[in-house]
């Protein structure tokens, strides 16, 4: 659903689950994924004014985000993502595409993990 300015309104838990994280990991999730260029990444978006990185991911993971990870939760169902058009890949220059592939499909839960936990275990 279309807004004024470029900003789109996205509902989770239809298409896609967003992961949203602190965003200093959720960028070294970023790099670590697209470090290996024979697997897909999904959309990531970085909100500067918040501190914070939204990942889209395939719908129902079955992974516990919250209870695994710290600062780290599911968007889903019901929840929403303000964001901006592809055609705008900033918004006020607060709210910007990190990653945005040319198909937008949603990262794999399990490789996003596996990365999470590679981060973390340090």
């Amino acid at each position: 659903m279309g807004e004024p300015d470029g900003l789109l309104l996205l509902p989770c838990g239809v298409m896609w689950d967003v992961v949203r994280m602190p965003e200093r990991l959720g960028l070294a999730a970023l790099q670590a994924l697209i470090g290996d260029p024979t697997q897909g990444t999904g959309p990531v978006l970085h909100d500067r004014s918040a501190g914070l990185v939204y990942v889209f991911i395939d719908l129902d993971s079955g992974i516990s985000w919250s209870e695994r990870y710290s600062d780290v939760r599911l968007l889903t169902t019901g929840a929403h993502l303000a964001t901006p058009s592809p055609d705008t890949p900033w918004l006020n220059a607060q709210v910007v595409w990190a990653f945005l592939p040319p198909t937008p499909q949603p990262t794999n839960p399990t490789r996003l993990a596996v990365a999470l936990d590679t981060l973390t275990a340090a």
